[in-house]
């Protein structure tokens, strides 16, 4: 946010208060960044499904909202404040188009940051609480692909939706000179919320009779 001095307001006492609402802004910051590290590594729940509620009111909804929040409240909000005037003053015309697509990309980043990612951490806690309250389901589905590069995974269409299991070298490596469709994945999930399923279990079997 733009910080303008107040009536009376001294230069000292005015750098003084700038430098607090940055401190703060930076804590805040960090401290979301930090508990989204955690939860993503320690509690983040793997999870199957596409629904368009998800994308519309935990990703698109509250990431357009920090956009516009950042815009008027941010470390950025000076930059756009002033984006016309740079515009206006840059000679060279590719600076003229960068420079604003950088901004909307640094803003676009932050917002997701500051505010998809507890969106979505708190879609996450109710959506296993609404998986704990239904019963275990089985599903089989022919694997498309074993991945055993820098990201290790298992991939295969879920209700036609692409997914991946990510796992360990060790686990995939056998399957790495095979052919996939041979074999298929055997799911055990918990519906949760939005045609989403939370991962129980998985197995992988060969097909019998290919």
């Amino acid at each position: 946010m733009i910080q303008k001095r107040k009536k009376f307001e001294t230069k000292s006492a005015f750098k003084t208060r700038v430098k607090k609402r940055a401190k703060k802004e930076e804590t805040i910051f960090f401290g979301i960044i930090i508990t989204a590290v955690i939860y993503y590594i320690f509690f983040d729940s793997l999870s199957f499904g596409a629904d368009y509620r998800y994308d519309l009111f935990v990703f698109w909804l509250p990431t357009m909202l920090g956009f516009f929040v950042a815009i008027k409240y941010s470390f950025v909000a000076e930059y756009w404040s002033s984006l016309l005037v740079e515009i206006i003053k840059e000679n060279h015309f590719l600076l003229k188009i960068f420079y604003p697509l950088f901004l909307v990309i640094i803003t676009f980043m932050y917002s997701i940051m500051m505010f998809w990612m507890p969106s979505n951490i708190i879609w996450d806690i109710f959506n296993k609480i609404e998986a704990q309250n239904n019963r275990i389901e089985i599903f089989q589905y022919p694997i498309e692909k074993f991945n055993g590069g820098k990201t290790e995974s298992i991939g295969f269409y879920f209700n036609k939706s692409w997914e991946t299991i990510p796992v360990h070298y060790e686990v995939v490596k056998p399957y790495l000179d095979k052919n996939p469709h041979n074999y298929k994945i055997k799911l055990e999930v918990r519906k949760g919320l939005w045609n989403h399923y939370v991962l129980e279990s998985w197995d992988i079997e060969e097909v019998k009779n290919h």
